[in-house]
Parts: C-alpha cells; sequence; structure tokens
C-alpha cells in the first residue's frame, strides 16, 4: 500500500497515521510519499513514532519547488490541475507494483481532475478520501452560498466512482454521501462514510491543565484551536470582547499555529489592550499529544464561529469528546449539527452583540452549558481514530 500525501497541513497526517497502523496491523507494507518539508511537521514525526515500519518515499526537492506555485495557485481548476500532473510525474518515479493499493487521504487534490483526465496511478487501484466542502450548499438544511455548479460536481464524482481502478470512494461529508448515494447506481458499493476521526492521548484534571498552560483557576476560558486562519472568525470574537454585554472575566485561549493574516490581526489596538489586561493566551504552535489534550481540559467554551466555510470541523467533535459547548456560525455543517444536536449556541458571526449574549448566555448559565456538553459526549462518541481507520481498511480491500 503506497500514501499519497504531500503535504503535512491540517488534519492529513493524522488520517495518515490512523490507516497507516491499522494497514500495518493486517501485514501489509505501508509506504508514503511526500514532500520533504513534511517530514519535519510534528504529525509526520507523531506517525513515524508510531508506524516506524514505514517506508518513506520523498518527493524531489526539485519537484516540489517546480510544482508548487502551480499547487498554491488561486485558481482552484489550475490547482486540480497541478496537482494531477504533479501525481502522475511521481508515481512514475516510484515504479509501484501494479499489484498495490494506492490511498489518498486528501482526495480533494485530484478530484475532478482524475474524473476527466483518469487516474496517475497507472493501473493500480486506488481509493480516496474527498471532502468537497462546497458541496454543502446542496441541502436545504444548511445555510451556505448556492452554486450554479453543484450538478457539474455530482457528474464528476459518479465519473469517478465508474473508473475501473477505484476501490472505494470515501467521505465524511454527510450530504455528499446521501446526495452521491441515490445517484451512484450499481457503482454505489464503493462509497464509503467514514465518521470524523477523534483521539487524545493526554491526561489529568482541569486545574492540573491550567496550572501547566499557566492559567489561572478560576474564570471562563474560551477556545479557539486549529490552525488560525482569517477563517476561524478570530477578529469576530476579540471585536466582541470590547461590546459592554461581554463577561469582563472571560478570556481566549488562541492554540495552534498563527497564519500571517492572523498574526497581522493580531498586532492590532484592541488585541495589544486584551494581552495587556491577561484577557488573551497564545499558544503559536502546533500541539499533539498532552498539549493537545490540555488546551481542550482547561476550556469551557469552543469557539467555532467560523466565515465563509461550510463543511465540519474536527474541533467540533474535539469538543464534543470533552463535553464542551461551543459557540458556532450558523452556516454550514457546523452550524448544522450544532442546532441539530444540540452542540451549544449559533451566532451572527459578525455581529458583537450577539456573540457577546451567546458568551453571556454560557457563562451564566452552568446547567445550560454543562447540557450542551452532555450531548457532545453523545453525539461524538462513534468517531473514533480506531473506527475509521477500519473502515477506510475495510473499503480498500486490506
Amino acid at each position: 500500500m503506497i500514501i499519497f500525501e504531500p503535504q503535512a497541513i491540517g488534519h492529513h497526517m493524522h488520517y495518515v497515521r490512523h490507516v497507516a497502523k491499522e494497514a500495518l496491523k493486517r501485514d501489509h507494507n505501508v509506504k508514503l510519499a511526500t514532500f520533504q518539508s513534511s517530514l519535519e511537521h510534528p504529525a509526520t514525526a507523531k506517525l513515524m513514532e508510531e508506524c516506524g515500519l514505514i517506508e518513506t518515499v520523498i518527493l524531489s526537492e526539485d519537484e516540489e519547488n517546480y510544482w508548487r506555485p502551480r499547487i498554491s495557485d488561486d485558481n482552484p481548476v489550475k490547482r486540480k490541475l497541478s496537482f494531477h500532473r504533479m501525481f502522475v510525474e511521481n508515481y512514475r518515479k516510484l515504479c509501484v507494483s501494479k499489484d498495490d493499493i494506492v490511498f489518498v487521504p486528501f482526495l480533494d487534490y485530484v478530484d475532478y481532475a482524475m474524473a476527466v483526465l483518469g487516474s496517475p496511478f497507472g493501473e493500480s487501484r486506488w481509493g480516496g478520501l474527498v471532502f468537497c466542502p462546497e458541496y454543502y450548499s446542496t441541502s436545504p438544511n444548511i445555510i451556505a452560498s448556492r452554486s450554479r455548479l453543484n450538478w457539474l460536481r455530482k457528474l464528476l464524482l459518479n465519473s469517478l466512482l465508474e473508473k475501473k481502478s477505484m476501490k472505494a470512494l470515501f467521505t465524511i461529508n454527510s450530504v455528499l454521501y446521501s446526495s452521491l448515494s441515490e445517484s451512484a447506481g450499481g457503482y454505489g458499493q464503493k462509497l464509503w462514510y467514514v465518521p470524523e476521526p477523534v483521539e487524545f492521548t493526554g491526561s489529568g484534571e482541569r486545574g492540573e491543565a491550567r496550572r501547566r498552560l499557566k492559567l489561572s483557576a478560576e474564570g471562563t476560558v474560551i477556545l479557539v484551536y486549529g490552525e488560525l486562519s482569517p477563517r476561524k472568525g478570530i477578529g469576530a470574537l476579540l471585536s466582541a470582547t470590547r461590546h459592554p454585554m461581554f463577561p469582563e472575566d472571560v478570556r481566549i485561549l488562541l492554540a495552534g499555529p498563527q497564519d500571517v493574516h492572523t498574526r497581522r490581526m493580531l498586532s492590532s489596538p484592541v488585541v495589544k489592550d486584551l494581552r495587556r489586561e491577561g484577557r488573551l493566551h497564545e499558544i503559536n504552535r502546533y500541539l499533539t499529544g498532552q498539549d493537545e489534550y490540555d488546551v481542550f481540559k482547561a476550556a469551557d467554551i469552543v469557539w467555532l464561529g467560523y466565515r465563509g466555510f461550510y463543511g465540519r470541523s474536527a474541533v467540533l467533535f474535539q469538543a464534543g469528546r470533552m463535553g464542551l459547548p461551543v459557540i458556532a456560525c450558523k452556516s454550514g455543517e457546523i452550524g448544522f449539527f450544532t442546532r441539530k444536536y444540540g452542540l451549544g449556541l449559533t451566532v451572527n458571526v459578525g455581529d458583537r452583540r450577539d456573540v457577546a449574549e451567546a458568551v453571556t448566555s454560557l457563562v451564566q448559565d452552568k446547567a445550560l452549558a454543562d447540557g450542551y456538553g452532555r450531548k457532545g459526549v453523545d453525539f461524538s462518541e462513534d468517531h473514533t481514530a480506531d473506527r475509521f481507520a477500519k473502515i477506510i481498511c475495510d473499503g480498500l480491500g486490506l
């Protein structure tokens, strides 16, 4: 089995690690094709620590430098075509046996390009995990910008399922799964729904976590977690702290690597005032293991006020696993799940008063917050790394 995952971004290498561990348990050899730069990422280090038998195939630096300007293109069509060409070139160099199976943990790199141009993996059987966050706009129950191209996306994904060499198409997108299940016909057996995997490997109580993070034992902490970018709606939350209704004893914990736009935003006078007041705490790095556990354990509320994003977030399931209520955007699957399963409050992210009122409600009504937290535990119960990996390995026929 060879796993094509060029970049250690988001949860990509976690998906690789879960699947690789299960494949190794089933006595399969596993190779990982990735960029050299990905080996320096903590998620890849954790992968290698837990799966020492993996052979790493490095996509050459020349190849990476050649393709990156095209891969980072803002035009999604050009970007997918560039990834497809890069996969073709590197697959040829790897001399993979046609008996090997290829798995792509983030098929959105090349999904529509493969539907048109065919598989970049020669005669090898392959499978991939597709997200298609833009596909949420097809559901009448989900608030999202509507696209006239959804019919084309559906046509291309159905074309993928019809590819002879495709073994399985996996998705965590419940809307996409339901839609394709209705139209896939005889190819429906290739379509698999998988739960977003959640795992925590740390331990300890709330007081211990706060001490390790140098946070006061008193007061309420709102956690903003993950790779921090404007999409997370951080600016809206920080701005809401200046509304008269926002509780003064609430602190914000930003936990995760900050992109350049976030760093620029965090240099504003409002943010400097929050730091000086001791109401803003930052951990500007990738977190895993005990560190990841601690930031959730130390928190009282999780912020999911995303902007311009309609897919789901693993943070929603992580909050649920820890029994924490969320304050979420109204749009996308995040808002839909929050309302449907009673995981917290949804707000108009750009409305400071709305955000401040939601924070006040959860701070002042502990029974309300605890109720949302208990529902979150039930909601995330089946979203385990083991279940995720077993479904994928079963679907690939390993």
